[in-house]
């Protein structure tokens, strides 16, 4: 799953080592090009509603930049567009990759028609020299999801990655702790794996294990989360009673 191409999200390493063969869902047909020139032979442009091994993908809404930053021509212009996209499987948590984002009309849609269990955020507040409004959410929005749909957990992500990101997990974690939202929120760290499990109905949060023999996974098979250079992998799984 590929959100955009910027170098943050698709890169030199992406080309090289992920398989040639593998699907690849994007936003649009200049992407869509883009990648298939780097020799992949199965990318497709994400609608609402794609099936992968019984996953229903939907691609969802972004505006990658505040109104005052698209409001100046350079930056519109290498900002460009950007997709978020749900995953759900019938008997599983619905989870909401957000994408490159600012907090706005069309996130609070994506919310109120999917209803997600975990919506994963981009909270780095990137900002230019230009304009320090925000081309991404920032720490404060994770606090604004759980205000604006209080059902979900959020895993905060996109922090200590690239240098324009000015929100620190560091930072995210003290502003979780200071609005005593710990248990809706977690923030891993690169590389770390976030296991979401339903246990009786009740959200568990387990990082990080590797016994995964004693349950039902969903497999998202050919499906890559690339977040901003950050490798967290997400699976939903329920425990086999």
């Amino acid at each position: 799953m590929v959100t955009h191409t910027h170098l943050d999200h698709w890169d030199l390493y992406a080309e090289a080592y992920i398989k040639k063969d593998l699907p690849v869902y994007v936003q649009h047909a200049a992407d869509a090009q883009l990648i298939r020139s780097k020799g992949f032979k199965n990318v497709k442009v994400l609608g609402r509603g794609m099936l992968q091994n019984k996953v229903k993908l939907t691609r969802t809404a972004c505006q990658h930049a505040s109104d005052a930053m698209l409001s100046i021509p350079e930056l519109a212009e290498r900002l460009d567009q950007s997709m978020g996209f749900v995953f759900e499987a019938e008997g599983h948590k619905k989870v909401y990759v957000a994408g490159d984002t600012i907090w706005n009309e069309y996130v609070e849609t994506e919310i109120t028609r999917h209803k997600p269990d975990y919506r994963i955020s981009n909270t780095g507040h990137a900002e230019t020299k230009m304009d320090d409004s925000g081309m991404i959410m920032g720490k404060e929005d994770i606090l604004k999801c759980l205000e604006f749909y209080n059902k979900c957990k959020v895993i905060a992500v996109h922090m200590d990655a690239i240098n324009h990101c000015m929100h620190s997990r560091a930072m995210a974690r003290e502003f979780v702790k200071e609005k005593k939202i710990e248990d809706k929120v977690f923030i891993p760290e690169d590389g770390e794996i976030v296991k979401c499990t339903m246990v009786d109905e009740k959200v568990v949060i387990e990082v990080p294990s590797t016994g995964v023999n004693d349950y039902h996974i969903i497999e998202l098979v050919g499906s890559l989360i690339i977040l901003s250079g950050i490798g967290v992998i997400v699976y939903v799984k329920k425990k086999r009673k």
